[in-house]
């Protein structure tokens, strides 16, 4: 019976050494993965949204950043699912809300910047110079 009790302890502690190895390895991969993501956001050529936190899961929206002397603007008034995490390069503008229809609160953003954790319900987003703004591309505005 003792015998039995050893091996099941020994079992036992083999499995939760392998385990925990596997989740330090996963973990350790994570990191890596999403410190290349944020290192390189200044060189992305578009905003991505995904659908889970830590840059995970699907693409929910995309847009890629203008080419000079255009003006692109995006509005989604309901996203499904919501919006977890997103990366921001330059050039991008982006107006993030908490519910629906672009109400709640707004929390703007520029590029470039990220977001591991967040929940965007509804946005705006624009790339590039509006030429129609007073006082031309060349003010900030």
């Amino acid at each position: 019976m003792a015998t039995i009790a050893l091996v099941v302890c020994a079992v036992c502690s083999l499995s939760a050494s392998v385990g925990g190895g596997l989740f330090f390895i996963q973990t350790e991969n994570d990191r890596k993965r999403i410190k290349t993501i944020e290192d390189n956001v200044g060189k992305a050529a578009a905003m991505v949204i995904y659908s889970e936190c830590d840059y995970k899961g699907k693409v929910v929206v995309s847009i890629d950043v203008a080419p000079d002397g255009e003006f692109n603007t995006m509005n989604m008034n309901a996203m499904d699912p919501p919006g977890k995490s997103f990366i921001l390069p330059p050039g991008i503008k982006l107006g993030a809300y908490s519910k629906s229809n672009q109400e709640g609160v707004k929390l703007p953003y520029n590029g470039p910047t990220f977001q591991r954790c967040t929940d965007i319900k509804s946005l705006e987003a624009e790339s590039g110079c509006d030429p129609s703004r007073p006082g031309g591309c060349e003010i900030t505005i």
